[in-house]
């Protein structure tokens, strides 16, 4: 049973979804993403976010889904690469989301490892970032890239602060720090 707790101002700063993967070939039946757990997720009202998304069995699962109207903007694709320019058609029809990892991709190897953009965009997606394997690899910007820099892009590590613990009202000093590698 789920229990649903008043909705905060805003969007929520966490969110509840079912995970599972793209095809049974990764994982066995039980966990590939179709009409079965769709219903799952729609009887709880949650999202669905599908890993292991790549290749031509992907492609043919997403054509499925499509097909069966359980592809959805509620569906998050984790990865999207080497899809068929068909695959990446409903995608976009159908308002799905697409998440792509393009760290754990190259470290992997999966399909050409190249994050696919270019083909979101293209679909009308705009793609999010994936920390994906974050069980296996650090989380983090800094401890996956190297250290933050100015010249790296990171942001500063904190906001400036007042004496109260508010904003300052002074102009905004930046440090630049790295927290310690594993």
């Amino acid at each position: 049973m789920v229990t649903r707790l008043p909705a905060p101002a805003g969007p929520p700063a966490l969110t509840l979804r079912l995970a599972t993967l793209a095809t049974d070939e990764i994982a066995g039946p039980a966990l590939a993403y179709g009409p079965e757990l769709a219903r799952v997720a729609a009887d709880l009202g949650i999202g669905v976010s599908v890993d292991a998304v790549f290749g031509t069995s992907s492609s043919e699962a997403i054509l499925r889904w499509a097909k069966d109207g359980i592809l959805n903007p509620d569906v998050t694709l984790i990865h999207s690469t080497g899809l068929t320019p068909e695959a990446w058609k409903a995608m976009g029809e159908t308002g799905t989301t697409v998440a792509l990892a393009p760290t754990s991709d190259a470290q992997i190897g999966l399909e050409t490892a190249i994050p696919a953009v270019d083909e979101a965009l293209s679909a009308g997606i705009r793609p999010g970032l994936s920390i994906d394997v974050e069980v296996t690899w650090p989380t983090t910007c800094s401890r996956r890239c190297g250290p933050c820099t100015p010249s790296s892009g990171c942001a500063p590590s904190t906001p400036p602060t007042g004496p109260t613990g508010g904003p300052s009202a002074s102009p905004p000093t930046t440090s630049w720090t790295s927290p310690p590698r594993p």
